[in-house]
């Protein structure tokens, strides 16, 4: 189910209907609501996916 405000989605992706972070171009990451970690979804989902990709970042220039 989906939930639209106008013209734009309230939430795009659903919690276990999202995809990686990995993308084919080196150090371009997706990150926000279609990212969603297990058990997050919207603003919260949005924002861990961004900690994630941040934390891998940080690991991988150490």
């Amino acid at each position: 189910m989906r939930s639209f405000r106008k013209d734009w989605p309230g939430f795009r992706g659903r919690p276990g209907h999202g995809f990686g972070p990995e993308t084919s171009v080196n150090g371009l990451f997706n990150v926000g609501d279609s990212v969603n970690p297990p058990t997050f979804y919207g603003v919260s989902g949005a924002a861990e996916s961004a900690r994630d990709v941040a934390r891998k970042i940080v690991s991988s220039s150490s």
